[in-house]
């Protein structure tokens, strides 16, 4: 698969993360209600690759105008994010987070953290920064059923104005091993490169064709 060129269209835009487009489900509706309607200073979000964390996440971030951790300390900012903690971080980002933590622990700050693995798994430099967030509250969010997954590559097809058959949906959430967002960017790729002016109605043998001039 060519990466570089299918995933390209991804976007930090906040208008992509509307909090109106989002799709409540048992899957997903505590971690919804926990992060967007409750009150809290310090949050960690764990699921797994593919579980939505980052939309999730990005709907807060658009919301509260939150500053992304990697991007560097910002004094004027009172809410702070950081997505993937489980990818290697620096040691300036390091005690970036501990300095953000403690502001949340005395409330002079919010800060959200998403991860896909357990903090006891991520190989931290700061022993102090592993210490505090072992000690912040949490939520998990499920994996999406397939319905609800189903339902979210649909309307994504809907959105952009093309007709498909309930077959490519089907097709298409499994060809990415059921991660949505990978079909999503797959659509924006279709939309964007004009794979699909000529072809109103996708069909399977469609789709096909562009995976494999990509693969």
């Amino acid at each position: 698969m060519k990466q570089l060129n299918l995933f390209s269209y991804a976007s930090d835009d906040s208008s992509n993360y509307l909090e109106e487009d989002y799709i409540l489900a048992n899957t997903n509706q505590q971690a919804y209600e926990t992060i967007m309607n409750r009150c809290w200073h310090s949050m960690l979000l764990h699921g797994n690759k593919g579980s939505g964390k980052s939309y999730l996440l990005n709907m807060w971030r658009s919301k509260h105008n939150a500053h992304n951790i990697r991007h560097g300390l910002e004094l004027n900012c009172t809410h702070f994010y950081i997505d993937d903690l489980d990818t290697c971080l620096t040691k300036e980002e390091e005690q970036i987070l501990l300095l953000i933590s403690n502001l949340s622990l005395n409330k002079k700050a919010k800060i959200l953290i998403a991860s896909s693995i357990s903090i006891m798994n991520i190989d931290f430099q700061n022993i102090d920064l592993r210490l505090r967030l072992l000690s912040i509250q949490k939520v998990t969010l499920q994996n999406p059923s397939e319905n609800l997954r189903y339902v979210i590559i649909a309307k994504a097809f809907y959105i952009r104005k093309l007709r498909v058959d309930n077959k490519v949906i089907k097709f298409l959430d499994k060809r990415f091993g059921g991660c949505y967002r990978d079909v999503i960017r797959f659509i924006d790729y279709l939309v964007q490169d004009g794979s699909c002016q000529t072809n109103r109605t996708l069909t399977i043998q469609y789709v096909k064709k562009i995976l494999n001039y990509l693969d």
